[in-house]
């Protein structure tokens, strides 16, 4: 029995019925669901974007269009990131396939009730079909994810020093001891010391052989700290550039923005990120830039208008390619389901026996011209 077999059989029979009614009838349910989800998202965002369509009225479009170079670049950024991750791991895909699936994933984030877990499944679902492995993908998704928390606090500590606060120093010696700590363990290799301490054993037996195959294949690819370093400095890249965008997002209004005002606002809404996992308060990251701008010095008109066209660009505009992406994805699916060749239909009565003594064997035919052909 082959390691796949045995993992299937060790999931529960429930999850399996479910699992193989998604497979067989799961494009023609998100045929019907996407529409409905992109509806109720509108009709639950049309507030906001109302607010978008008045500020960018307001806006000058060269600036807009440089902020949504910068969003492009970031989103080439974050295909590198996954690109040097699956490069490590053994899976030579191109920016443009890696982009799609980011973009995909994205929007289907925004629109789903349960972002976390469709964002996954939309990703390796999309890996998957490039001939990555289950496992490897979970451990790409993994790696970037550990990538980006570390981006996250260097471009913190980065802003809190931009901003010339007292807590710059503080912050600086939490990202040295973490840099330290980072060297120190160099030679720590994934999965080595994981794997031996049993904690697996805890979990339910369907999970723990899929966790524990998970950590071997982690382990078989020796990575090291030192695999991140082209992983974090994308990630570094694509947090600079939200920045940018939300200095362009101020210029686009013609509001004159310092590099301290954008430090400043930009630590506001990082660390209201921060916060949002424990109060569940929606707009609490748009909220809190709009506040950083306007005790900055920036108008309050001007300041709501700065945080809308940042949030248009930062996360409207993914959120639009993504789908597009996913609307062409379906139509070109649908295409090859309806393109199938429908199956002959079978014989009213089976053939006779001499008839089909008589009937032409094909393959010893082809064996014979070959034979005569040579």
């Amino acid at each position: 029995m082959t390691p796949a077999a045995s993992v299937r059989r060790t999931i529960p029979a429930a999850i399996r019925r479910i699992l193989c009614f998604v497979r067989a009838y799961g494009l023609y349910l998100w045929f019907a669901l996407l529409p409905v989800l992109v509806t109720v998202i509108v009709l639950r965002r049309r507030d906001e974007l109302n607010q978008i369509a008045a500020a960018m009225r307001q806006a000058n479009p060269g600036w807009l269009l440089a902020g949504a170079l910068v969003e492009l670049a970031i989103l080439l950024a974050i295909a590198l990131t996954y690109r040097g991750i699956l490069r490590r791991l053994g899976h030579r895909l191109s920016c443009q396939t890696l982009l799609a699936a980011h973009l995909q994933r994205t929007a289907i984030g925004a629109i789903s009730p349960v972002s976390g877990p469709a964002t996954v499944y939309v990703f390796l679902r999309h890996l998957g079909r490039r001939g990555v492995a289950t496992d490897d993908g979970l451990l790409t998704v993994a790696l970037r994810s550990i990538a980006g928390q570390v981006a996250f606090v260097v471009v913190l500590v980065g802003a809190i020093a931009a901003t010339g606060s007292v807590y710059a120093l503080p912050g600086l010696a939490v990202l040295a001891t973490i840099a330290l700590g980072a060297v120190a363990v160099s030679r720590w290799r994934l999965g080595s010391a994981i794997v031996g301490a049993g904690w697996t054993a805890r979990l339910p037996h369907w999970a723990q052989a899929r966790t524990e195959k998970f950590l071997l294949r982690a382990r078989r690819h020796r990575l090291t700290p030192r695999d991140l370093v082209l992983p974090l400095a994308c990630a570094v890249s694509a947090r600079l550039g939200t920045s940018a965008i939300l200095f362009a997002s101020l210029h686009a209004l013609s509001v004159p923005a310092s590099i301290d005002v954008v430090a400043t606002a930009f630590c506001a809404s990082m660390l209201a990120h921060i916060a949002t996992p424990v109060f569940q308060i929606a707009g609490v990251v748009e909220t809190a830039t709009a506040v950083a701008l306007a005790h900055a010095g920036v108008p309050a008109d001007a300041a709501v208008g700065a945080m809308l066209l940042w949030r248009l660009l930062e996360h409207w505009l993914p959120v639009l390619l993504g789908l597009i992406l996913q609307v062409g994805w379906m139509v070109s699916k649908g295409s090859e389901t309806v393109a199938l060749p429908t199956p002959l239909p079978r014989a009213p009565h089976p053939l006779p026996a001499p008839a089909a003594a008589a009937a032409p064997q094909p393959a010893a035919y082809v064996r014979r011209e070959h034979h005569e052909e040579r």
